[in-house]
């Protein structure tokens, strides 16, 4: 059975990268803005062992390294107010 969870993928803004912790198999469904933290509605089965997941923030103007996101896949735009944020996802192998 699944259900949909939501996750923080960056309690503020300035944190560029982190891991979450979720459950192997979960879709992500949306990114957006809560409450001034931008998070994850993610479809899950809550019984599967939960993996880590990699996520990276980049803001609209940053300048990203040529290979940098090599090995992300593109996920979401979240607008905040004045800020465009978005997310990227590291490939799993």
């Amino acid at each position: 059975m699944k259900t949909i969870y939501k996750y923080d993928l960056f309690g503020y803004v300035g944190a560029q990268s982190i891991d979450t912790m979720i459950p192997g198999d979960a879709r992500l469904l949306k990114v957006g803005v809560q409450q001034g933290r931008i998070v994850g509605w993610f479809l899950v089965n809550p019984s599967e062992p939960v993996t880590t997941r990699t996520f990276r923030l980049i803001g609209t103007g940053w300048w990203v390294q040529d290979d940098e996101l090599d090995d992300f896949d593109y996920i979401d735009t979240v607008f905040d107010g004045e800020f465009v944020w978005h997310v990227w996802e590291q490939r799993r192998p």
